[in-house]
């Protein structure tokens, strides 16, 4: 039985495109940047933006500290709020706090935005592990696995990721932590995509990982 659920945010607790694509639209405008495709700029939602922007642009590294500076402070000034809780989403929430598991957040946001736009929703009622990117950029995503296995007192064995991406699966396998794909989301597509990575099942909606908790 797993006591703990670890959840990423962007297209597994929260729809937060909207203000992402504004905000990166902006950024790319305002540093003379073409602005891609709406099925390119969907891929920039959850990954490290780092490699969003090599992968898609042709930049150096100063040039993309830079459009992402200005894309951070464009999507703090309010667009961050532009999000949308999945539906589904806080009754899951609420069950698992009912059976005793607990549930945490690893999100490639920053972690202090990651906290504000939880808090703003309530989450913080149902989630009391929420953890991020630092400012340093020094973590990995199985590094913020591993930071809130350790804080919530769980082993591997008793923790599951859930996550819509690629950076969930690989995160959770380096964290020898079982997953769970989020069909719903911007990464996954069908279960095909999931099966690639290892994993113990799939969801189109968020109640469907109870079935999968043992």
């Amino acid at each position: 039985m797993k006591k703990l659920v670890i959840f990423d945010l962007d297209g597994t607790l929260m729809n937060t495109k909207p203000g992402i694509v504004s905000s990166l639209t902006y950024a790319m405008e305002k540093e003379g940047l073409p602005v891609p495709d709406d099925k390119t700029l969907d891929t920039f939602i959850g990954p490290p933006l780092e490699d969003s922007f090599h992968r898609t642009f042709d930049i150096d590294d100063e040039k993309m500290k830079q459009v992402i500076k200005v894309y951070r402070a464009h999507y703090l000034d309010g667009n961050i709020y532009k999000s949308i809780p999945y539906d589904g989403i806080f009754d899951l929430l609420s069950e698992l706090k009912k059976r005793g598991i607990d549930s945490a957040v690893a999100t490639y946001k920053l972690e202090t935005m990651a906290r504000d736009l939880l808090s703003r929703y309530h989450f913080d009622e149902y989630i009391p592990y929420i953890f991020g990117k630092d400012k340093e950029n020094t973590r990995s995503k199985s590094d913020i696995i591993r930071i809130c296995i350790e804080r919530s007192g769980h082993t591997r064995e008793e923790a599951v990721m859930f996550g819509d991406s690629s950076y969930d699966a690989i995160g959770a396998g380096d964290a020898k932590v079982d997953f769970i794909g989020a069909l719903y989301g911007f990464g996954f597509h069908d279960r095909n995509d999931v099966m690639k990575y290892d994993n113990i099942g799939t969801v189109r909606n968020p109640m469907e990982i109870l079935d999968l908790l043992g």
